[in-house]
């Protein structure tokens, strides 16, 4: 049986905050729109600001060969170990749209990014973008693009709203469109997970071994070897993240509560949650949540 984590004393982390989640060992980032702040043991470490709309998840990137822990955001690389903020000025470059002037009696908007999703080592990213046009004439993409800039590959283009989730994974991603797409990293095409409606969030393990699909009415559980389906909940559901091991799932449901599932999305335990959460993550030592414009931590003590 799957030991079931225990959460310990939840704590507010003072700062900017943000819904967008990770955690890794003793940090936590949280990320808006616009401005990333990343604590070091419940200490705010500090702030990044995008400059643009910047939607996506920020990713921990572990250190390398001689190298330091870094959390990739938007088109931003902190450095933990210095506190340092670098500016990926040419991956910008290539995908930040450039703003479109409103003709008079035209519905068109501008084009908009709505996900960046970055690679556990930090050298590729899954960029989806809203295109402009009326409703009537939606077009949509997800691109891979190197760290640098360089396009990889366009996975999905499709007439529908920009996808909101999306996931690289070590030699494939996942498109978070209303057809969920698995794709290798030079577009062909690996498989259609089943779904509903587009995710609004997908979550791996450690080793990529698992990958969770969080759509309002029901989380599905995927094995990455071939792509099948092993377990689904019924929500609804506001977020849900794996843990690093892949062998549970913390789930947020419209009721504002905190469950436990299992590796079998079977619910095990609801933990005292500050608040009703909107956002949920999970690393190797502690959990954070996000609640309105606060996020707080607890110790993960087994």
């Amino acid at each position: 049986m799957t030991p079931v984590p225990r959460l310990g004393d939840w704590r507010t982390l003072t700062g900017p905050s943000g819904a967008w989640l990770a955690v890794a060992g003793d940090h936590v980032a949280a990320a808006g729109l616009d401005r990333l702040s990343v604590w070091r043991d419940g200490t705010l470490l500090l702030t990044a600001t995008a400059g643009t709309s910047a939607p996506g998840r920020p990713r921990f990137v572990a250190a390398g060969a001689g190298g330091t822990a870094q959390v990739y955001w938007a088109t931003t690389v902190v450095d933990l170990a210095g506190a340092g903020i670098r500016r990926l000025d040419d991956l910008a470059r290539a995908v930040v749209p450039k703003p479109v002037p409103r003709k008079p009696g035209h519905a068109a908007g501008s084009p908009r990014l709505t996900d960046l999703a970055w690679s556990a080592d930090g050298s590729t990213v899954l960029v989806s973008r809203q295109e402009s046009g009326p409703s009537r004439s939606l077009s949509a993409s997800a691109t891979l693009y190197r760290s640098t800039g360089e396009p990889l590959a366009e996975l999905w283009r499709g007439q529908e709203l920009g996808p909101v989730a999306g996931l690289v994974g070590p030699d494939w991603a996942v498109v978070g469109g209303r057809q969920q797409l698995v794709c290798s990293f030079d577009g062909s095409r690996l498989a259609v997970l089943d779904g509903v409606t587009p995710p609004r969030r997908i979550d791996t393990d450690e080793t990529a071994s698992r990958v969770l699909t969080v759509e309002a009415p029901m989380l599905r559980l995927w094995d990455t070897t071939g792509w099948e389906l092993v377990a689904a909940a019924e929500g609804p559901w506001v977020d849900a993240c794996l843990g690093p091991g892949g062998d549970w799932v913390l789930a947020l449901d419209y009721d504002g509560r905190l469950q436990v599932l299992d590796a079998a999305l079977e619910p095990v335990d609801r933990p005292a949650a500050p608040g009703a959460p909107d956002g949920i993550a999970a690393g190797d030592r502690s959990v954070a949540a996000a609640i309105g414009g606060t996020v707080c931590s607890a110790a993960l003590l087994g």
